[in-house]
């Protein structure tokens, strides 16, 4: 629920948790489960239990129930003005009515996928963008990739009938760039992302030249090439340094400590790549991005395991499983468990270890995690 402390839009707090757990801060660019409402954007949690918003006029007060499966997480990035939650709410509600409808479990993505493509039938361009700030880092963590290229499609076409430079490269990088890359598809993958750095380029937009430094550096992990992957997370880096918002610029700089982390993990440098993830994690605390900062986790377990130190491994996945759990991460399930199938069975725990895995390959039915999967299956 959205809760709210005086008149002061800064005091107000997200969460579908109990309010003695939420957390702040967070940026735009950083939508957390539970996140701080600052600049006029509110973030809004919609889970397989309620959706409820209550907004800063006595008189708004929407209850929703959700009929999606219990595993759909949604993160709303809204305006600060009762208009636009409206608006969203109505959204949700024709969606949700044709979900009602349906024989199909998972058919949320594919129906707000086609509640967007109407509006660019309408040609309500506007819109368009504003949902796709409120559901593309959703449609990620809930590993709907088609559907996520799908909304960065639309949102791209949007944004360039609009001029908005911003938005154009925003979908480029993340919805048409990044996903290719969980997808594996390197070629559009990049296509997508060196198009976007040049809008940015152009637009002055500082962060996201650098989200798309690191995302070629993603693509150069994938590919073995691990050289190149450094020189495009120093300059993220040092593009990094020109974000004038800190909370921004402190995500970018996490992210991009991170992927020096994923580098030297895949380069056999592994104490390299836990000071690395350190000072990652050090810079998520601050910064209070919980679905960003679950990634640690996982990845530490993983060069543990490499150095022979099992049993700390398997603290790692398993304060990893627990803690994607709560934030609502699939992926980031399907890997902690995996390690923790690893662990078990080199501790010859052999059931306990099939059923580890059982819960992953369910799991990775519906949420491709390309990545790391073949580190597991070795």
């Amino acid at each position: 629920m959205l809760q709210g402390r005086g008149t002061d839009r800064r005091e107000w707090l997200v969460t579908d948790v109990e309010p003695s757990k939420a957390v702040v801060p967070a940026s735009p660019h950083a939508l957390t489960k539970v996140d701080f409402v600052k600049s006029g954007t509110r973030l809004v949690a919609i889970s397989g239990g309620a959706f409820a918003i209550k907004a800063g006029l006595d008189a708004f007060d929407v209850t929703i129930l959700s009929k999606t499966t219990q595993s759909l997480i949604l993160y709303c990035s809204l305006i600060a003005n009762v208009f636009l939650i409206v608006e969203l709410v109505l959204a949700f509600l024709r969606v949700q009515k044709a979900a009602s409808s349906s024989t199909l479990d998972d058919t949320f993505p594919k129906l707000l996928v086609r509640e967007i493509t109407g509006l660019q039938v309408n040609r309500d361009y506007a819109r368009i963008i504003r949902y796709r700030e409120a559901f593309s880092r959703t449609l990620w963590l809930e590993g709907n990739l088609d559907e996520r290229i799908q909304l960065g499609t639309l949102a791209e076409d949007a944004a360039i009938q609009l001029g908005n430079r911003s938005a154009q490269a925003a979908a480029l990088i993340d919805d048409l760039g990044w996903t290719h890359v969980a997808k594996r598809d390197y070629a559009t993958a990049e296509r997508h992302i060196k198009h976007g750095k040049t809008v940015a380029i152009e637009e002055g937009d500082s962060y996201w030249q650098a989200k798309a430094e690191r995302h070629l550096a993603g693509i150069a992990i994938g590919q073995e090439n691990y050289n190149k992957a450094y020189d495009h997370l120093a300059e993220a880096a040092k593009i990094a340094g020109s974000i004038s918002e800190n909370l921004i610029r402190d995500e970018m700089l996490a992210g991009i400590e991170y992927g020096l982390a994923e580098c030297a993990y895949r380069n056999n440098e592994n104490a390299k790549a836990l000071t690395h993830l350190d000072t990652s994690e050090v810079i998520r605390k601050q910064v209070g991005d919980a679905t960003r900062a679950v990634r640690v986790r996982s990845l530490r377990g993983r060069i543990l395991l490499k150095l022979d130190r099992a049993a700390e491994a398997k603290d790692a996945f398993r304060r990893g499983l627990r803690e994607a759990r709560e934030v609502g991460r699939r992926d980031e399930q399907i890997i902690n468990l995996l390690g923790l199938a690893r662990v078990t069975a080199l501790e010859g725990r052999e059931v306990q270890a099939a059923a580890y895995k059982r819960e992953a390959d369910e799991l990775l039915a519906d949420t491709p995690v390309p990545g790391v999967m073949n580190e597991f299956n070795s």
